[in-house]
């Protein structure tokens, strides 16, 4: 977690896996939840190759696009 300071707030994980599902996102969406305005955006790192939208402000993103031009 990571938390500014006005209190807004940033999640990031990082999964060894491929592939995400709506599983690996529960504890950022629960958190979310309990927070309201002050959640930022929750991302989780994967090995993966894809991009997966959970939500609006909630992603699975590979590894390797941290450093693509692409994202």
């Amino acid at each position: 977690m990571l938390e500014n300071s006005a209190g807004r707030l940033a999640g990031v994980e990082v999964k060894a896996a491929a592939t995400l599902g709506a599983n690996d996102v529960r504890g950022f969406e629960a958190l979310a939840h309990a927070v309201g305005k002050r959640w930022v955006r929750g991302v989780v790192l994967c090995t993966g190759t894809v991009l997966i939208p959970f939500a609006e402000n909630l992603h699975g993103l590979p590894l390797p696009l941290l450093w693509s031009a692409r994202l």
